[in-house]
Order: structure tokens, then sequence, then C-alpha cells
């Protein structure tokens, strides 16, 4: 199979296949015969990477089910990768040269191909056990995809230091398993007379929702390696590297829609979250499937002036370390520890929001 990578910001498409998860031997990349010495003093910090990510719409493919939570962790990103010597003319002749991409934090699950047929080769796409549907676009450069890295070779055009753009779409999956949530499920809250319903009559369950993936901050780690003639060598190569890092996913774009109420500290951002507790399995995080039901759950519960539901005791807690890059779905490990009964002015002061968010 072979596709290749074109050149242009702005020339590529999201045309999507999915990744395979399993092993195999890692296609390697030719590289110029010589031998490699240090990167050359008059070259290094003369080369610049620079990295972008934008969003661009996830294809149908990979849209979540009816039973899943929507949002839930998915994302498709145009990256767009720039290499530019900060001096023109610089006399070193480029005789190698290769970009990886390594995510962190999630998996690469897509990869989107260029758009428009022209040119001819062997050039392509390489993976292990990915299925790409093959269409040839260039003979310049080829691919190596696995779910954790993609490679390109060659990166630069010729045999010149010169300024270079590239894009690539691709698919990610934020974290990379799935998770099961408890949201809060009441019976009737208000009666017909626009009363809050009894806290000893309502009915409180909880209820789970599939997360196919827990959600978490995605970066890229981007190296640029290439190798350039000395001056004055017989054949000798020196070997130079640039790295860079780039947040492609935040927690924003990956929250899931889930909402949940918490309370503000001193009337500024909200700090501490509802939770229920039972005393036969502990304290759980009260999380709605919408804002509407959490706003709701917020006013009955002012209304009725309401501490308990059934068996369930409301209280609030406080995250270990609230806020911070990190999944926050599925456990909230500082909830035995600082989980404490509502207050009559605790209920005045319920906020919703969407999960974890102040």
């Amino acid at each position: 199979m072979s596709i290749s990578f074109r050149r242009s910001a702005a020339a590529l498409i999201c045309s999507v296949c999915a990744f395979a998860m399993g092993c195999g031997e890692r296609t390697g990349f030719l590289r110029a015969s010589g031998e490699e010495e240090p990167c050359p003093e008059s070259l290094r910090d003369h080369v610049l990477l620079s990295v972008a990510a934008l969003p661009v719409a996830v294809p149908t493919e990979f849209t979540a089910t009816n039973d899943a939570v929507p949002r839930y962790g998915v994302q498709a990103r145009r990256i767009l990768v720039s290499v530019r010597p900060t001096e023109p003319n610089l006399p070193f002749r480029v005789i190698s040269s290769s970009l990886s991409i390594a995510i962190l934090g999630g998996t690469f699950r897509g990869l989107g191909a260029a758009a428009g047929n022209h040119g001819g080769g062997n050039a392509g796409v390489q993976g292990r056990n990915i299925p790409v549907p093959w269409r040839v676009v260039s003979d310049r450069q080829a691919i190596d995809a696995s779910p954790g890295e993609i490679r390109i070779a060659p990166f630069l055009e010729g045999h010149a230091l010169h300024a270079q753009t590239e894009s690539l779409d691709v698919v990610i999956t934020a974290g990379g398993m799935p998770v099961d949530v408890p949201v809060v499920v009441t019976s009737q809250l208000w009666g017909d007379d626009i009363q809050a319903a009894p806290a000893d009559r309502l009915h409180l369950e909880l209820q789970p929702v599939r997360l196919p993936s827990v959600y978490d901050v995605v970066d890229v780690a981007i190296e640029f390696n290439y190798s350039v003639a000395l001056p004055q060598s017989s054949g000798k190569l020196g070997s130079c590297a640039v790295e860079a890092k780039q947040t492609v996913i935040d927690r924003d774009a990956v929250r899931p829609a889930l909402w949940d109420i918490g309370v503000p500290i001193n009337g500024g951002l909200r700090m501490k979250w509802l939770a229920l507790y039972d005393p036969n399995s502990g304290p759980t995080r009260a999380v709605f499937t919408s804002p509407v039901a959490a706003s709701a759950f917020a006013k009955w519960a002012r209304r009725a002036g309401a501490t308990r539901v059934g068996k369930y005791q409301l209280g609030l807690f406080t995250p270990d370390a609230p806020n911070k890059n990190g999944p926050v779905v599925p456990a909230d490990r500082s909830l035995m520890d600082t989980f404490q009964p509502v207050s009559n002015d605790d209920l005045e002061h319920f906020t919703v929001g969407p999960i974890d968010k102040p």
C-alpha cells in the first residue's frame, strides 16, 4: 500500500482511516551513507522549528454512538509544522531529513490524506497493520504511521536548508480507555402545585453512562532530524536535530458533555463539588447529563432545604489538585478524605457548570 504526504497547509482534507493496535516491526527509512559527526557549531541554533494545531471536523466514522456521551475525547486536528533557517543561504547541503510526531496523552486513530492526485512513484504510508487506502499523490515523501508516532521522510524538499511548512490531518483519542460514569437520575422534582417534592419521597439513583475514553490533555513532541554534508570533508555528515512540543488537545476541547454542581469560594470560582454519600458504598460525585437536569436539582434542593435524598446524604468535597492538567474521570481520590455534609448556606450557593470547571 502507498500514499504520499503532500506539502501545503491548505491542501489537506480529512480522509481518515482507522488505526489498528497490532504489533510489528517498525519500518525504517534509508539514510545516506557516510560517517556522521555532531552538528556543526555554525549551524546549531540557526534552524527553528514551530508547531501549531488547528481544530478540524471529526469524521463520521469516529462520532459517538447513541449510548455514549458526546464530545467524549475524540478530536481531529490539522498539525502545522514549520522549519525555518534564521539565516539565508546557509552553506550546507542537506543529505537526508525526517520529521517525527510522537503523541503524549493519547493515540492517533486516523490519518488524513492529501487532496488531489498528481505525480507518481513509490512513496507512501507504511504502518503496523494500518489499513490505509492506497492513493498515489507524489513521489517525494513517505509516512510511517503507528498509534503512537508518525514519521515523515524526507521532510525537506531539495538539498538546501530553506523555510518549509507542511500539514497533516489526524484523528486523536485522548486518554485511551473506556470508563462508565454514574450520573444522577431522579423522579419528578416538582408537584402539580409547583412545589418542591418532599425529599423523603424523591427517588434518586445513579445510572452509568459510557465514556469511550478518559479525557485528558494531549501533547505532541516534534523532532526534526537532518544530516548535512560537512564542508571540506571526505564524505562525512553532520547530524542535527531540532525539537518542539505543542498541546494539541486541551481540557476544554475534550471535556465530555456532563455537568456538575459546585459551590464558589468567597463568591469566586467553584472549588467544592457536590457528592452523594451512601453508607454502603461511600461518596460519589454528583454528575448530570444536561445543564437543565443539574439546574433543576440545584433549584429543588434550595427550595426543599434538602440535605438528604433517600439513602443519600448530600455533601461537598474538594479535589486534591483542582483544575490541573490530567484526567478527572473516572475517580476523585479526595472524595473520602474531604467529604463534608452540606449546610443550608451551601444549598443557597449551588452553582451549575461543565464537569470539573470552576
